[in-house]
């Protein structure tokens, strides 16, 4: 009886070993046929583009004729429900207000989902507070198109998903795993759906249609996404429909119409473009109104564009009826010039673009004012074809500095001029010169024609800077007497010398330049803009370096050398070319103030540095 016991316990022990090795097989089985991502996210944008990237899931499988399940597992306040709107959200395009369902365990919705003109069943179940298992409040007979099952205790998923894979073959079940870590707001997203379900026909899932922020290498190893401001999840979901609806929109007009704003100094511009192309500018220069100032006064400057703008039959309403004229429809998107600037300058352009926006439901993109600058000769009416990356040097009254330009997004400062920028200087050494215009550069360019560049040149051998050529000359001055008293020959002389020293500064600089990065990047070619660039002198000083190193030198015409709306237009349609006409490649560039009230005039010259750093952001 003994040895009968004892094999009797040995074949229970066997059995129960080999059922173990079959659960560890199937559950290895099991694991080969799915894909798991796993992620961490610290800010609600991340779920909201999760959300965005799970709709695109019910979409396809729409298309495919399956329906979809999603099983969400976390403790509570892990933020199911809040995912579960952000799905619905963009997957209808439209806010929708679905509360947790825990005190009534299950809530039925009707939705309607624009892009298809269709009507769709929703069930969501949160069996929190019931005691039995998740299977006995499911009644898989009712087969809605898409489920939400929400369950706190990770165990009680299990089940379900044997009920559903056995009792439903034409759902795609996704099981969505949440965990809020303790003390932080971090949260982990575990995802898990078969390989099967992603090899028939959802190509999106390995073609990089995925969101940015859950590529195909989160797969099986954590990621922490790239900090963004923290707003609310709303905001964002808001923020991508939008975008989306923009997309739509001007994919079916075929067009992209831009109406552009720059005021960051002294000239208020606007101009409208489709597709790129320039089809009306306007400029309001403010030259006479600075001269007895002999400067740009900011608090007066910023008046001017006020009334330029927004004043009887300003700029914005010539605009809009230029575009109802030419085009028939309002501008698809606001281009304005964010900075740098003066600050007060700037803050009038903004509001009037803001409110230009908010009446047209149109998006703003805020541009960089350098950056309009340094792809000024990438505008289609040039047909310069420039290639990247190129140089780009800035030369203006408040920029000197030399770029890399690897993307319509991207450059590298690769010099930048010590002390004073060229166009400062030459201002001021032209004031030495008793020249008392504004701008003063262009006046002594005119003048220099007149005199003899190399009568002073021995005095300028030491000079390598723009602070030093200024220093000279005032130097030179004082030792020839005041500049009202001065021989006008002498003058003309001097205007023409000190403009070749200044002409010799930038063209060694660009040679230095060359020299040191040539073994390591091939450029298409060197861009000049800025102000500064409009000067002949200069330019041709350019010319000779490019050529000596066999590289092309590309110039703007004069006219877009200096603060003008078309290089913002054309920055804006660039960022817009080099996003690809992507959620995710216009995401950071783009503010909607659909959400917010619409804007108010207020008195530009009340408005604190803060104010505007709030402005930039579309925050009013």
């Amino acid at each position: 009886m003994d040895i009968e016991r004892e094999i009797r316990k040995k074949e229970k022990v066997a059995a129960k070993l080999a059922r173990a090795s079959r659960a560890r097989q199937k559950a290895h089985e099991q694991s080969q046929r799915e894909i798991v991502c796993k992620f961490e996210s610290h800010y609600v944008e991340q779920t909201a583009l999760l959300g965005d990237f799970l709709a695109r899931i019910i979409t396809a499988n729409r298309h495919k004729g399956m329906k979809t399940a999603f099983l969400l597992s976390g403790q509570v306040g892990s933020g199911k429900t809040e995912l579960i709107r952000s799905i619905m959200n963009f997957a209808t395009e439209q806010e929708v207000h679905m509360s947790s369902p825990s005190f009534l365990v299950v809530r039925d919705y009707e939705l309607h989902i624009h892009a298809e003109s269709a009507n769709i069943s929703v069930k969501h179940i949160d069996p929190h507070f019931m005691k039995k298992r998740l299977t006995n409040y499911v009644d898989l007979k009712q087969n809605p198109d898409i489920w939400f099952i929400e369950h706190a205790q990770h165990d009680g998923v299990a089940p379900l998903i044997r009920a559903i894979n056995h009792t439903c073959s034409n759902y795609c079940i996704i099981h969505i795993d949440i965990t809020a870590k303790p003390n932080s707001n971090t949260r982990e997203f575990c995802l898990k759906f078969s390989l099967e379900w992603i090899q028939t026909g959802y190509e999106f899932c390995s073609t990089g249609s995925i969101p940015a922020s859950l590529p195909a290498e989160y797969i099986g190893k954590p990621q922490i996404v790239s900090k963004t401001p923290s707003l609310h999840l709303r905001y964002y979901v808001r923020r991508i429909i939008w975008l989306k609806q923009w997309m739509r929109r001007t994919s079916a007009n075929q067009d992209i119409i831009i109406c552009a704003i720059e005021t960051s100094f002294d000239d208020t511009c606007i101009c409208l473009s489709r597709n790129g192309r320039i089809i009306w500018e306007k400029k309001v220069g403010q030259d006479k109104i600075h001269d007895e100032y002999g400067g740009v006064k900011p608090d007066i400057a910023a008046s001017a564009h006020e009334q330029a703008l927004n004043g009887p039959n300003g700029l914005i309403e010539q605009s809009k009826e230029e575009c109802l004229r030419r085009c028939g429809r309002v501008p698809d998107l606001i281009a304005v010039t964010q900075g740098p600037g003066n600050a007060l300058s700037l803050v009038p352009g903004i509001l009037a673009a803001q409110r230009l926006a908010w009446n047209n439901s149109s998006p703003i993109i805020y541009i960089d004012h350098l950056m309009g600058h340094i792809l000024t000769s990438t505008m289609p009416e040039f047909g310069n074809d420039i290639k990247f990356p190129f140089l780009s040097f800035i030369v203006s009254g408040g920029h000197t500095f030399l770029v890399r330009v690897d993307s319509p997004i991207k450059c590298t400062v690769l010099w930048t001029t010590p002390n004073d920028t060229a166009g400062e200087a030459l201002d001021k050494c032209a004031g030495l010169l008793d020249i008392n215009v504004v701008p003063a550069a262009p006046k002594m360019e005119e003048l220099a024609r007149l005199g003899d560049r190399t009568r002073y040149a021995n005095h300028f051998k030491t000079v390598s800077t723009f602070s030093q050529l200024k220093i000279c000359v005032r130097d030179l001055v004082a030792q020839l007497g005041s500049g009202d008293l001065l021989d006008a020959q002498i003058l003309y002389d001097l205007m023409a010398s000190t403009q070749t020293r200044a002409a010799e500064i930038l063209a060694s600089t660009l040679q230095s330049v060359l020299l040191e990065t040539s073994t390591t990047t091939e450029y298409d070619s060197v861009v000049v803009a800025g102000g500064v660039m409009s000067n002949l002198e200069i330019r041709a000083h350019m010319a000779v370096v490019c050529y000596a190193n066999n590289i092309r030198l590309i110039v703007p015409p004069i006219q877009y050398c200096t603060d003008n709306a078309p290089m913002i237009a054309n920055c804006a349609w660039q960022t817009i070319h080099h996003s690809g006409m992507t959620v995710e490649g216009l995401w950071e560039h783009f503010v909607f103030l659909n959400d917010g009230p619409e804007p108010e005039p207020g008195n530009v010259l009340q408005l604190s540095q803060q104010k505007f750093k709030g402005l930039k952001r579309g925050i009013l």
